[in-house]
């Protein structure tokens, strides 16, 4: 009851008054209070204070009806023991008069219209069954417009049919498809939800918010020192502060294009599964199926805009077929973080470089500089990369031995069981941790049956899907802005992280020409769009001191960033010479060259590491850590080859490791030029060449 407690100390009493689960102040009380903290201050914090003794009437009111269902259950056993001796009396005698139904029973179940109903029921309740029939002109018997015989694709299924023959230019055809979609949401709006969700990987403990238009709000309370030596004179102190957290969800469209074959390749992909023989086939209508190959890139994208989106308003005027990234659709949990940086909000651990020599202290540094009470006491959550999580957990075998098994994640750092590490694949390649409290982190929706609500037409030869809906990502409480020297500064935050670019250096923001010559730019990494012909003279937005400007060769004609009273640059920057603009922002908001490419920054054609253990997913690797030994590598199939090489001023050594790699002497890289070519045999990674 910490806002009651708070009302009591500020208006020095020992309780407060309440009548009917709510605070009542005398007229002088009130008058008091609006004296300390002002009116709309004073009547937030009785609000608060009211909304407290309304969650424990509600949770008195809970406890009393459990304890009279305890009760009443307490009567109903003993009368349903009464009944239990009568009802095993009546059954053995009813197992008698059954023996001579046995016969009669078997030979009914071996009969169709029996068998009917045993497979109608056995795809209603587990999805499967072992051949297609019709019953009363529906698959198996069951409901639904989208279980209709004369469906063209049903009919198919009907006929044992393996190849799609439909001609999904019919708008006959595409009109049944949204009729289908249609029927299919009103019916199972449950399963929608559950198909939406399937193809959702973010973490599952992070809490749903549903219903929010456009924005939710939330408070967060910051008290001041309120004791302080006794004196005769009154000199208040406990200064409050309500800081609101803003949290924004922003319309999604999903936008679908298919040629008529592409349809036909999925609805050959469903009669392929759905005639398969065998009970363990699964049977779902066509239209399911459809929903899913719809949302499973659209669903891939959500979770990839919720952690990585930077929100870019694309102009309205904007050409239809030019659509924007799709990271652009909101701020993701990086970008807030981002901006709360920025504004002083929290302040980041510094940390140094994480390497996997480093991994075990690196991760307890990390812990040990959180608040002690919050350490120890909190639930939390560390969010890191997949990989990051492995060094630890490698890194932590090889000083303590134990497990050597390389499969999974641990679930704790060591010593420290409220902390729960949780992998995020959008962090690799980066040595982003963050770590805060396990219901911190909130994902916000409007209305989640609005996501399937597809619409489909038809143009020409191709298909259009179309959906609306919303979405977005929010952080309950980040932290407040303090002072130099403030000794209560990591306590006054519940988001900590490592000072670490929070984005990977190959992340670019779009800027759009508002044919101003002002370029506002929400990122510290920016590429004008390829629409962009206005010459820029200004910038504006806040993304910290370092900005960078990827020109592009495909401009129409050349765009150029012109030196000038708000620019301080050698000379102007064409950006169609597809080079980088480095900037640093000054004191006065004005922006000083660093440096500038005049080429395009070429795509590198290998992968890079930087831990003594390869996570093979490509066919040439630079190593950039720390100088160490190679100790595994993981992932690889039979033939795959592989290619390690040290970037300059790095060493890797390679010795055999028993079961894992074969080479036959120690291989040492030390400069760039030196590499090892491997390939996976029987499991082993096997030396084939060396340069």
């Amino acid at each position: 009851m910490k806002f009651l407690k708070m009302l009591a100390a500020l208006l020095s009493i020992k309780e407060v008054a309440q009548k009917e689960n709510k605070v009542e102040l005398s007229n002088e009380q009130s008058t008091k209070l609006t004296e300390l903290l002002g009116d709309e201050q004073a009547q937030l914090l009785i609000e608060q204070a009211n909304a407290e003794l309304a969650e424990v009437k509600s949770v008195k009111e809970e406890l009393s009806e459990v304890k009279s269902k305890l009760e009443q259950s307490s009567e109903d056993i003993k009368a349903k023991e009464d009944k239990l001796g009568a009802l095993t009396t009546k059954v053995d005698q009813l197992l008698e008069e059954n023996k001579d139904l046995k016969a009669k029973v078997e030979k009914l179940s071996g009969e169709p219209e029996d068998v009917v109903k045993e497979v109608v029921k056995q795809v209603k309740e587990i999805g499967v069954a072992e051949k297609v029939f019709e019953q009363g002109g529906q698959l198996f018997g069951l409901q639904g417009k989208f279980w209709e015989a004369s469906s063209p694709w049903n009919a198919k299924a009907l006929a044992g049919a393996k190849g799609s023959t439909t001609d999904f230019k019919s708008s006959v055809v595409i009109q049944r498809m949204n009729d289908e979609f249609l029927d299919y949401v009103r019916t199972y709006p449950e399963k929608i939800e559950s198909l939406f969700n399937s193809y959702f990987n973010l973490p599952e403990h992070w809490p749903r918010i549903t219903g929010v238009m456009d924005r939710l709000m939330s408070a967060t309370v910051s008290v001041a020192n309120v004791t302080q030596p006794r004196k005769a004179r009154w000199a208040p102190k406990g200064d409050i502060v309500f800081k609101a957290e803003e949290m924004f969800v922003r319309p999604t469209q999903i936008d679908l294009q298919f040629n008529y074959w592409e349809m036909q390749k999925i609805e050959t992909n469903w009669l392929n599964g759905f005639n398969k023989v065998g009970n363990q086939a699964y049977k779902m209508p066509f239209i399911v199926f459809l929903l899913g190959e719809f949302l499973k890139k659209a669903r891939q994208e959500d979770a990839d805009v919720l952690i990585r989106g930077v929100w870019v308003p694309t102009p309205e005027e904007r050409e239809k077929d030019k659509p924007g990234h799709y990271l652009h659709r909101n701020d993701g949990l990086l970008k807030l973080i981002f901006d709360a940086r920025l504004a002083n909000k929290y302040r980041p651990f510094n940390l140094g470089r994480w390497t996997f020599a480093n991994a075990l202290d690196y991760v307890d540094s990390f812990i040990k500089q959180l608040p002690e009470n919050v350490r120890s006491t909190e639930q939390l959550q560390m969010l890191m990369s997949p990989s990051k999580i492995l060094d630890y957990k490698r890194r932590a075998e090889q000083i303590y031995g134990g497990n050597t098994d390389y499969k999974g994640y641990p679930e704790t750092p060591k010593d420290y069981t409220n902390i729960k590490f949780v992998p995020l694949q959008w962090l690799e390649g980066s040595d982003v941790i963050i770590v805060t409290t396990m219901d911190n982190i909130k994902v916000f929706e409007y209305k989640p049956e609005e996501k399937s609500l597809f619409t489909i037409e038809k143009f020409l030869r191709d298909i259009y899907a179309f959906a609306d809906y919303r979405i977005g990502i929010g952080i309950n409480h980040i932290g407040l802005a303090t002072v130099p020297g403030d000794k209560l500064a990591l306590a006054k935050q519940m988001i900590w992280t490592n000072n670490t670019p929070l984005f990977n250096s190959d992340f670019f923001a779009t800027c759009y020409d508002n044919k101003t010559g002002i370029l506002e730019v929400r990122h510290n990494r920016v590429k004008p769009d390829i629409d962009f012909t206005t010459d820029i003279v200004e910038i504006t937005g806040n993304v910290g001191d370092i900005l960078v400007i990827r020109g592009d060769i495909s401009f129409a004609s050349e765009v150029k960033v012109k030196r000038g009273a708000k620019l301080d640059l050698t000379k102007d920057f064409n950006l169609k010479t597809g080079g980088d603009l480095t900037l640093i922002k000054k004191a006065d908001g004005t922006y000083k060259e660093v440096s500038r490419t005049t080429s395009p920054a070429l795509e590198p054609t290998y992968k890079s590491f930087d831990t003594l253990s390869l996570d093979y997913k490509a066919d040439e690797y630079v190593y950039k850590g720390e100088n160490g030994t190679l100790e595994a590598i993981t992932g690889g199939e039979e033939g795959n080859r592989l290619r390690i090489q040290a970037a300059e001023g790095k060493t890797l050594t390679i010795d055999t490791v028993d079961g894992n790699i074969k080479v036959d002497s120690q291989v040492v890289l030390d400069a760039p030029s030196k590499f090892l070519d491997l390939v996976f045999v029987n499991n082993v990674w096997v030396e084939i060449n060396k340069g």
